[in-house]
């Protein structure tokens, strides 16, 4: 098979492509609308009762002003942070803080899951029965 037919093949699958992708969005929204809806309004009626949490938010808080986190939201004594939880990527996400405030790890774990949704997808687009190409 030369490169103009495989071209064309790939063409005429196209509208196949289309819906699969259409149904992939469609998915993302749905499950992304439900999930924010579980998780941004429990928050926002002061059901997240999670720890680690109200630890991560107040160590966001500290790095995004340049201050090292010092863990005293649950311990009688200052220790830092990175000592008992060494997470790094607290410090990449603390810029976002600035823009969504104490709901910034709920949305980047919404929007973790829905990355892991579309690997999901892809994954088993290649090694599965539908194909997503």
């Amino acid at each position: 098979m030369n490169r103009y037919t495989a071209y064309l093949n790939r063409l005429s699958s196209g509208a196949k492509n289309y819906k699969a992708l259409y149904s992939l969005y469609f998915t993302i929204l749905v499950f992304g609308a439900i999930y924010c809806l579980i998780s941004l309004t429990n928050h926002y009626n002061f059901r997240t009762s999670a720890l680690d949490l109200g630890l991560y938010t107040n160590a966001l808080y500290d790095y995004v002003h340049f201050q090292w986190n010092d863990s005293s939201v649950f311990k009688m004594y200052n220790e830092n942070l990175l000592a008992d939880h060494f997470d790094l990527y607290l410090i990449l996400f603390s810029p976002l803080s600035l823009l969504f405030g104490t709901y910034t790890l709920l949305v980047v774990q919404i929007i973790a899951l829905l990355i892991g949704g579309i690997g999901a997808y892809r994954f088993f687009g290649v090694f599965g029965a539908f194909s997503y190409n």
